[in-house]
């Protein structure tokens, strides 16, 4: 079994930093949870405070080590962006309808 992952005062500090920064409430609360795991709590108190479970908070730790602050702080959830302009739109036979979505036009022969 792998001992505990031991932060350093420059990791911590950059933590703290990247909190400061961020304006994503998701990725606020994976900061936070990594910043009081970094300072010491452990597992089952940083999800009693922050609302993970205990994996999570250990996954979330192993994240942050193999692939940096990048991974944990970063807004990596897709979603349906729809940011086509009119002119896209217009190209690709696609329409807005009113409540926001996009659907492909019918011709006659569709219908």
């Amino acid at each position: 079994m792998a001992g505990r992952y031991q932060f350093s005062e420059e990791e911590i500090k950059a933590i703290e930093q990247k909190r400061k920064e961020n304006k994503d409430k998701q990725a606020e609360a994976r900061l936070k949870a990594l910043e009081l795991r970094a300072k010491g709590a452990k597992a089952h108190e940083v999800a009693a405070a922050t609302g993970f479970h205990a994996a999570d908070v250990t996954q979330l730790v192993g994240k942050y080590r193999n692939n940096g602050l990048k991974a944990i702080a970063g807004n990596h959830y897709g979603g349906n962006h729809r940011n086509m302009s009119y002119e896209c739109r217009k190209r690709s036979g696609y329409s807005r309808t009113v409540q926001g979505a996009c659907r492909k036009r019918r011709t006659g022969r569709d219908q």
